[in-house]
């Protein structure tokens, strides 16, 4: 009777510890479901939080093309207005000095004419260069790597004293 007993004691206490280990298993599954579930709500608030930037952004840029286009409408106007009067308003030799100078006027977006003038070129104006131009086609230019410098041979001896009388 004695080992029916301590059978039937360690089986109930198996029993005990395998319910504990199932619960704890359980307890422990279920909280990382929730966290997953968590993680999941995260991500889908993220995406949504990212969606509306994006129609933020493109509604921005939107806007800013439609303002940019009226900035340059209405500085053609002004442009138009300010041409106008100085015609009507200036000497005969004013007037057609400042035509000269302003470009031609030029359709607008808003306006039902599609065609538009072609500019004037009766005066030619050069942009800036970044170079100094050549006198003589034969010359060196002022981009070559010799320009300015005097080529002396230091192997020569009587080069070595026309160095020295130039430094002195």
């Amino acid at each position: 009777m004695y080992s029916a007993s301590i059978l039937w004691i360690s089986s109930s206490f198996s029993l005990l510890l395998g319910l504990l280990i199932g619960v704890m298993a359980a307890k422990n599954l279920s909280s990382q479901a929730q966290k997953t579930k968590e993680l999941e709500n995260k991500l889908s608030a993220a995406e949504k939080s990212l969606a509306q930037y994006r129609e933020q952004v493109v509604d921005h840029f939107s806007k800013t093309s439609d303002l940019v286009n009226k900035l340059t409408d209405t500085y053609k106007e002004v442009h138009d207005h300010l041409r106008i009067s100085a015609v009507q308003l200036c000497n005969d030799e004013f007037s057609r000095h400042l035509l000269s100078i302003l470009p031609p006027k030029s359709a607008s977006r808003s306006s039902n004419s599609t065609a538009r003038t072609a500019p004037d070129h009766s005066t030619h104006i050069e942009p800036p260069k970044d170079y100094a131009p050549k006198t003589d086609p034969s010359a060196k230019g002022a981009l070559n790597e010799e320009y300015g410098l005097e080529k002396i041979d230091y192997l020569d001896p009587l080069a070595e004293t026309e160095v020295e009388e130039k430094v002195n």
